[in-house]
């Protein structure tokens, strides 16, 4: 997949100011519509923990709500109500300027289909420094990683305190992050643990963000996927012999039940042969 280009120059302080985020904040952000498999409450506590800590962190979620999931109550409910903005609804020309006041995009996801996240991939292509789900198709990212790497607290406490925050690890086959990846097995606690390391370390913000926009510059622009598309579809056509027919269950279109259907309506003429 790819994005187009989502640098801006709008000052981020613009933004900020329209909805009374200090300056001085650290701003962690999701985009797209807010429901629960984007991970919302478990950042609603994560964000509680680190502020035990950071006083100056804010969370930002931008985009519409989802009639099932009142977020904001959750908010409330969770004592985090005063730390978090709700945009609402924001148009595709104003989400780059949403980005570029961030400090960090939250792109989590679970349940997963395995699909590839066009949100993720606009902040990256901002330069964002992110934090994403660990999931099966994302394995071959270069990302800082928390499975089996992260310091937990003795016994069953594991909220986060100075004795249980542990340096970032890496797993990433010498190559350089481009973002931060949660353990779904580990997920409230290790997302506290980053939330907080992410947001007392803007060098390392800065980094991940760097290598974000290399990143998506090197794999995920409109040309690559264009580059992509064209390669895969030569691929098929010079190599038929090498495409193998789908399996039996998949291979049925649904017109034999249709027609089954206008059968027994008495519909004598084919209408899906005159289609």
């Amino acid at each position: 997949m790819g994005v187009s280009d989502n640098s801006v120059t709008r000052s981020k302080e613009d933004l900020r100011a329209k909805h009374n985020i200090s300056r001085e904040a650290v701003v962690f952000a999701a985009f797209g519509r807010i429901t629960p498999e984007k991970r919302i409450s478990q950042t609603f506590r994560a964000l509680a923990a680190t502020s035990r800590l950071i006083p100056h962190v804010h969370l930002l979620l931008v985009g519409e709500s989802a009639p099932y999931y009142d977020a904001v109550e959750e908010a409330r409910r969770l004592g985090v109500a005063d730390r978090v903005t709700f945009t609402g609804f924001v148009s595709d020309s104003d989400l780059n300027a949403y980005m570029s006041c961030v400090d960090v995009c939250l792109c989590m996801r679970w349940p997963s289909s395995g699909e590839t996240s066009a949100s993720w991939l606009r902040c990256l292509a901002a330069g964002r420094a992110t934090i994403v789900t660990d999931l099966h198709h994302t394995l071959d990212l270069p990302a800082l990683v928390t499975r089996g790497t992260w310091t937990v607290s003795v016994g069953s406490d594991t909220s986060i305190s100075q004795e249980n925050i542990s340096k970032l690890n890496t797993n990433t086959q010498s190559k350089t992050p481009l973002c931060v990846s949660i353990d779904i097995m580990d997920e409230e606690h290790s997302l506290q643990i980053a939330m907080y390391r992410l947001a007392r370390d803007a060098k390392l913000r800065q980094e991940l963000g760097k290598q974000a926009r290399a990143f998506w510059a090197a794999h995920h622009t409109l040309k690559c996927m264009q580059t992509d598309y064209q390669r895969v579809i030569d691929l098929a056509i010079n190599n038929s012999q090498l495409v193998k027919a789908p399996l039996a269950h998949l291979q049925s279109d649904g017109c034999d039940t249709t027609r089954q259907i206008l059968k027994e309506m008495g519909t004598t003429v084919d209408i899906l042969d005159e289609l």
